[in-house]
């Protein structure tokens, strides 16, 4: 990479920070920004991108393992290394746990320190570069497949399946998650029902029996493809065509199989239509070949002026063709020759269409523009154009044609001359190719480039830039685009640079200019521009980043003894060898392990044996290049002493080193990278066997309409070879009427969204069109697509829709005749038929087929033994109804004949009569009937009802019925036979219902009518009254197990029951028993109900009788008043029972004891509010209890003794219930915790001191001594530079100065705790402190002189920390310190206030914090920590700019006056 590193650098102590950063620029040449807290670290982050992230762990804001997981929670992909003093195994756990990179200790030598965080750095960089890489290409293989609109699925050589698409998926029914992973075979068990090899099988391992199970089995190399046929659980009989490869990795060993399986049943037989049809287009066809003949011979050639035409017609280089009244009569040889013809006969039968392309470069189709060029010639005598003409063989030539017309004794002739410019189309494409090579040098150079036009006014305008340029300064250049050079970029306006610039774009020329940028005194970058005249008034500024050049100069200046730790150090190898002899003469460590040589036995080698014999030639070339100052780095191997070898990446240089030449190389083990580079290698050939071995149409193009990319099988579905459609425009092909929705979906992929299922039709070479499926998505401008021809079922799923739609509407509709009359409707839109009707006998009526019969009231046919009435008819009121055209008016009985038809399908002669063309009819079809136009069609089936006919459904078309029409009107006699046949049936049920209903309605008791699909047929009015539910509520038997017996085990218990009983009720046919439930009514009232039931056909009546005011009394007289007595009375914790109002109801003894009363008696009554320490508390226990059933356990929370004492305490306790639902009371269990919880808090005090103590001395010392360190070695770079040197001691003093600070804090803060808090006197305190602070004139008043509070003895140090931070920040304002107190509630508030300065209000949030302030900020901290002991709490309240105040809360309890 060479693009610099840019690293975050996160750490709370800024001096480290300032350190990190100076020595990851100077000796890495990373870019390192910095911040003190996460907070502003995360607000970078938002700003710019970073390569890497180095983070302390303990930090005030948040920790460093809180950081990496709110990067990760942002979904940011970072290179993270912490980097702290904290040395702990647990931090360590936990770091790497949550995704650290790499964990560093600080400590040691600085220099080392930051070479092996460099080293982390690079190495973190480099390895999350490569992963992304990886991961992008197993995303794009991974979506290829599953993108796949075949069934597609992959092995391994094991024959583990690694691959397992959406489409097979939907064929199979089983899902990725199911079969990855898997072998044995499983892979077959969707298919074949058991484990067995199939096709893909046979790639790895022939098997003849295998094989016997397909047909038509072609073998290409590694691929077998074959047809099947098999019984899918989901599909039924299907034929499949399936396609099995190989997989190869990169070095072309096979990695396993892939198999993708497409569903060709509907294909194979439409395959078996279109024989038929061909058979009879090839009669027809050699019917017009015949006559096509005879015309030939028709025509009459007649030349005049031939003898002074032919010399000139015969010798010239370009083609002549002569044509008469339209009629080609003579040509020249070249003619003959140009066009691929033996004779002229030949080239006539060619017509003007045949020997022309398609269409022309401008677009237009050849027939309509040789119309108008011809014209053209006739109008004006001649015409000269260029155009593309089409050889016999097909190959096409572009050519330039001079039309030229002219009239003899009133013929009129046309002499086309044509001349072949190929060789000029090829000079002109090759004239274009060779500016698309060099925009491409100017689009991928690797140097800026700027681009300039100087105007006549002077002005020099920049015009673009080059990627590269863009990339090397971060910059979108097209914003300057327009811009004088001034303009956009006004930093060279007082530089040279734009005078040169315009000298150049005037007098041509070259100048070259080295520019070098600084921040302060250190170089941020540097370049080297050259620039030079393109054309007049046109330049280029050329320009390279010089950059590290630079930097490199200026390192040079070191010595070596700096750089000896970074030798020693190095993740790469390093050697050192003589020039002439190649004698390596030293190495480092990483040289040892790269080569596996000692040192020792590499410095008695030359260097040229490092290497395999293979690449020692290389070697011994690149060395004199290195030696010659080539500074690229070249790959070989190391050889390793057993045979191994290892790729490296060699970079040297030659140096001189105490007066001898040597030459310094850095070998980098290039292992992993390699292995990466070989994945994705595979990954690629991979993606490349998919697309061309798919059965379905795959594409890459571009949102501006260009096919880019297409596989093999375009050229199957379209005619065209794929040149004739890749770099063409995909809209060229779509149909006239799809141009618009294509359109609008290439805008919507613009967009980047995806398009499923989306069709359109493409011109097929022959001018007809395919109807072709898409799934397509977008990256960028590209669009990747894969489509199917789905032209065959695109017209079943046309007649499938409309009869669908047909039989939902039916569903929806009441009358028979509205049905009936839908259904002619249909066949007159859905199949363009003139007429439909359908005719019923008298004799199969039903009673809506009577009301049907006397509304249309018309006899239209007596002829047979059948009497038919016609109930419904539909006519086409769009077709022509004149003339000869009439084939009906209103009805089919005006056709003579065609009522025979109806009558003989009625009475079963024909049970159905399909006649394609009437006027073609054979008897007894032949109607004989004139007017009737070509193809007129007619179609009737015979309609039943339980197995009897009752009536007829037929169409009359002007149409042919075509095969596919046929199937679709089958369906819908049927269809028309079930509307009429469930008619019927409903009449008679309908009627039976009636009755039936009457007399449950007004039974007492509850009923309700279940059906065998278990659906609710009725209920009566005493059911509605009782449960609350109507039929609309449970209209089958599970809605009404769910809210009748809402408990999930007692419902299914319920439902076990009542099964069993209708099952043993079925086999004697006897009624169904008796049995008692307990069943959920509608308002939430639980009934006790008898159910029993009688069972009727496929029926069964359940009957309800409610007994839950028995049930109830019994109850009641099952309570106990003893319940839980004994167990109460001798329990060591406290039973309680309270009432709705929140009083004690109940209470064991054990009570009197733990809450000081002196009697239960005492206790009873109390409301128990008054003993919560926190009355909240009460709230959150019931909160609880509701939410989690009404119960809790081990709530724990602070009482109140009746002495005021207060205690810790765990509660177990639910909430009771009355009868009605209603809440009455709560009881529970009271165990004592105090002596627990005083136990917790120790050790959580103690383990806060040891956290504290340990942080500080591992943590925030060790910090300090590594920042020391640092400025120690870099305070020996500036002996000579005083100024430097005095403000790097300083710097040290502070640091010294801090340590200092840091061990005091830990003696007190060692001290705190140790002893019990004791009564101390605030007056006395202050009076024996004070004289030990710096006062000077400063008035300290003490308001308090009885005042005594509860604390730990380390009190004192409390207030001489306030008094000694008022003292040092209250600034040149500060006259007086004031102590006094007052009340607050029952609490007292101690306050320290003075007149200084003031507390900023930013810092009031983070004043007692640890580390907060100029010097460690301990002081106050430890404050806090100390009133924290006894419950006391402290913060600052005053007003900044009028002095401070520091409030000091004591708790009720903690203090007291005694009187003096």
């Amino acid at each position: 990479m060479n693009d610099k590193i840019q690293v975050l650098y996160v750490d709370d102590e800024e001096t480290l920070l300032q350190l990190g950063k100076t020595y990851l620029e100077q000796r890495s040449g990373f870019i390192v920004d910095t911040a003190v807290t996460v907070k502003n670290a995360l607000h970078l982050l938002e700003k710019r991108r970073y390569d890497a992230i180095v983070s302390d762990y303990q930090m005030p804001d948040m920790d460093g393992i809180a950081f990496l997981k709110e990067i990760q929670r942002k979904h940011l992909v970072i290179p993270f290394i912490l980097f702290t003093g904290r040395g702990r195994e647990e931090v360590v756990i936990e770091a790497i746990n949550n995704g650290a990179d790499f964990y560093l200790q600080k400590g040691g030598d600085p220099k080392a320190q930051f070479a092996e965080l460099e080293h982390k750095i690079r190495q973190s960089v480099a390895r999350q570069r490569a992963e992304s890489s990886l991961i992008e290409s197993e995303k794009r293989l991974s979506d290829i497949i599953n993108f796949l609109p075949d069934a597609t699925f992959a092995v391994d050589r094991d024959g583990i399946i690694i691959a397992w698409n959406r489409a097979i998926e939907d064929m199979t029914g089983m899902s990725a998650e199911q079969m990855l992973g898997k072998g044995n075979y499983e892979y077959a068990l969707p298919f074949y029902g058991e484990r067995r090899k199939i096709l893909l099988d046979l790639i790895l391992d022939s098997d003849d029996q295998v094989l016997r199970g397909y047909s038509h089995i072609i073998r290409q190399k590694d691929v077998l493809i074959a047809d099947t046929k098999l019984t899918l659980p989901h599909r039924g009989k299907v034929t499949l065509t399936v396609k099995a490869s190989t997989l190869y990795d990169s070095n072309g060993e096979i990695t396993g199989a892939i198999e993708s399986i497409r569903d060709i049943t509907e294909q194979k037989n439409s395959e078996k239509e279109l024989r038929i049809a061909y058979e009879q287009i090839a009669e027809r066809e050699e019917e017009l070949r015949n006559q096509l003949d005879m015309l030939a011979h028709s025509e009459k050639k007649i030349r005049e002026s031939e003898a002074k035409f032919r010399s000139v017609f015969e010798k010239s280089q370009d083609a002549f063709i002569l044509i008469e009244n339209g009629t080609l009569v003579d040509s020249n040889e070249k003619a003959l020759h140009l066009f691929g013809c033996r004779d002229i006969t030949e080239l006539a039968e060619m017509h003007i269409y045949d020997s022309s392309s398609e269409l022309q470069p401008d677009g237009e189709d050849s027939k309509t523009n040789a119309e108008k060029n011809i014209q053209t010639a006739f109008k004006k005598g001649e015409n000269q154009f260029e155009w593309v003409h089409k050889r016999k063989d097909g190959s096409i030539f572009p050519a330039e044609v001079l039309l030229t017309s002219f009239e003899i004794n009133e013929n009129k002739y046309l002499l086309s001359s044509i001349r072949d410019i190929t060789e000029r189309k090829l000079a002109e494409i090759a004239i274009s190719e060779s500016e698309e090579n060099y925009r491409n040098v100017i689009e991928f150079s690797p140097f800026g480039m700027y681009f300039y036009e100087f105007l006549e006014n002077g002005d020099l305008i920049f015009t673009g830039a080059n990627p590269a340029a863009d990339t090397m300064l971060g910059i979108d250049h097209s914003q300057f685009i327009g811009k004088t050079i001034e303009e956009a970029f006004p930093s060279l306006v007082s530089t040279e640079i734009p005078e040169n610039y315009r000298r150049i774009a005037k007098e041509g020329g070259f100048w070259h200019n080295d520019r070098t940028i600084y921040d302060g005194t250190k170089i941020q970058s540097a370049y080297s521009i050259q620039v030079f005249q393109i054309q007049p008034r046109f330049i280029v500024a050329a320009f390279f980043d010089t950059t590290g050049l630079k930097l490199a100069e200026t390192a040079l200046k070191e010595s070596e003894e700096k750089y000896r730790k970074l030798f020693e150090e190095s993740n790469d190898a390093i050697f050192f060898s003589e020039t002439t002899t190649r004698k390596i003469t030293d190495c480092n460590r990483k040289a040892e392990l790269l080569t596996g040589y000692t040192k020792e036995a590499l410095l008695s080698m030359v260097a040229d044996h490092l290497h395999p014999k293979d690449d020692r030639s290389r070697f011994n070339k690149a060395y004199q290049k290195f030696l010659n100052g080539y500074t690229d780095s070249i790959e070989l191997s190391v050889l390793k002493p057993d045979g191994r070898t290892v790729p490296v990446s060699i970079n040297a240089s030659p140096v001189q080193i105490g007066g001898k030449n040597l030459l310094i190389g850095i070998f980098r083990d290039l292992s992993i990278q390699k292995k990466i580079e070989r994945t994705i290698h595979e990954k690629t050939f991979e993606i490349d066997k998919f697309f061309n071995m798919s059965l379905d149409l795959f594409c890459i193009a571009d949102t501006n309409g260009y096919f880019h990319r297409l596989n093999p099988e375009w050229e199957n579905t379209l005619g065209y070879n794929l040149d004739e459609l890749e770099g063409k425009q995909f809209l060229d092909f779509v149909h006239p009427d799809d141009l618009e929705k294509t359109i609008e979906a290439i805008s919507i992929l613009k967009e980047q969204k995806d398009i499923i299922n989306f069709v359109n039709r493409y011109r097929h070479k022959d001018n007809t069109y395919r109807w072709i499926e898409w799934r397509s998505a977008s990256k960028d401008e590209m669009i990747f697509a894969a489509a199917r021809d789905i032209t065959h079922h695109y017209i079943e799923e046309h007649y499938n829709a409309g009869l669908n739609q047909l039989k939902q509407d039916l569903l929806v509709m009441q009358s028979l005749g509205e049905k009936l009359k839908k259904i002619t409707d249909c066949s007159i839109s859905l199949f363009n038929a003139d007429y439909g009707g359908i005719w019923i006998t008298r004799s199969a009526t039903s009673r809506s087929m009577e009301c049907l019969v006397e509304q249309e009231k018309s006899a239209v046919g007596n002829t047979g033994p059948l009497c038919l009435h016609l109930v419904a008819g539909s006519e086409n009121k769009t077709q022509p109804k004149t003339g000869t055209n009439t084939i009906y008016n209103g009805s089919l009985d005006k056709i003579p004949g065609v009522m025979s038809f109806i009558d003989r399908i009625a009475t079963g002669t024909d049970p159905a009569i399909i006649i394609p063309d009437i006027s073609h009819a054979a008897a007894p079809y032949d109607l004989k009937v004139k007017g009737l136009p070509d193809h007129s069609s007619f179609a009737g089936f015979q309609l039943y009802s339980e197995s009897q006919p009752i009536g007829v459904f037929a169409i009359f078309s002007t149409e042919q019925i075509t095969t596919e029409k046929i199937v679709f009107l089958t369906n819908l006699a049927s269809t028309t036979s079930q509307v009429i046949q469930t008619t019927t049936a409903e009449d008679a049920l309908r009627e039976s219902e009636e009755k039936f209903r009457e007399l449950i309605t007004l039974a007492p008791i509850p009923f309700c009518l279940v059906n065998s699909e278990k659906h609710i047929e009725y209920c009566n009015n005493r059911f509605v009254e009782t449960f609350g539910y109507t039929k609309e509520d449970i209209p089958t038997l599970e809605e009404w197990w769910h809210l009748a017996y809402p408990d999930e085990s007692y419902r299914q218990k319920v439902i076990d029951k009542w099964n069993n009983l209708v099952k043993k009720s079925l086999i004697p046919k006897k009624d169904i028993e008796s049995s008692e439930y307990h069943v959920t009514c509608r308002d939430g009232t639980v009934r006790d109900i008898i159910i029993s039931g009688i069972t009727i056909k496929n029926m069964y009546l359940a009957a309800f009788i409610d007994i839950t005011k028995q049930r109830r009394a019994e109850e009641a007289l099952r309570k106990s008043k003893t319940r839980y007595r004994n167990i109460i009375e001798n329990i060591q914790d406290v039973f309680f029972k309270i009432d709705k109002d929140n009083l004690i109801a109940m209470t064991s003894a054990s009570a009197v004891h733990m809450f000081g009363y002196n009697s239960v008696k005492e206790m009873l009554g109390q409301p128990v509010l008054s003993m919560w320490h926190n009355p909240d508390d009460q709230e959150y226990l019931f909160r609880a209890m509701e939410q989690n059933r009404g119960a809790i356990q081990d709530f724990e929370a602070e009482l109140i003794k009746k002495d005021g004492t207060r205690f810790w305490v765990s509660i177990s306790a639910h909430m009771n219930y009355d009868e009605q639902g209603m809440y009455s009371g709560t009881e529970g269990i009271i165990h004592e915790i105090s002596r627990r919880k005083k136990i917790e808090e120790t050790l959580l005090l103690t383990n806060k001191k040891l956290n504290l103590l340990s942080s500080i001395t591992r943590h925030d010392i060790n910090n300090q001594l590594h920042i020391l360190l640092g400025y120690l070695d870099i305070s020996k770079i500036f002996l000579t530079d005083t100024a430097k040197l005095g403000e790097i001691i300083d710097n040290e003093e502070h640091v010294a100065n801090t340590i200092a600070r840091q061990i005091g804090f830990t003696k007190d803060y060692e001290n705190m705790g140790i002893k019990l808090p004791i009564w101390q006197n605030v007056a006395k305190i202050l009076d024996k402190m004070i004289p030990d602070l710096p006062v000077r004139d400063i008035r300290i008043t003490v308001e308090e002189k009885n005042l005594e509070i509860f604390a730990d003895p380390l009190l004192e140090k409390v207030f001489f920390n306030l008094i000694d931070n008022a003292l040092k920040y209250g600034g040149k304002k500060l006259t007086e310190i004031r102590i006094f107190s007052r009340q607050k509630g029952s609490d007292l508030l101690l306050m320290i206030q003075d007149n200084g300065a003031g507390v900023n209000p930013v810092d009031k949030s983070k004043l007692f914090e640890k580390g907060f302030g100029k010097n460690t900020g301990l002081g106050l901290f430890l404050s806090r920590e100390i009133l924290g002991i006894t419950g006391i709490t402290i913060k600052e309240n005053g007003t900044a700019g009028k002095g401070a105040t520091f409030e000091i809360l004591v708790p009720n309890g903690g203090y007291r006056f005694q009187s003096s």
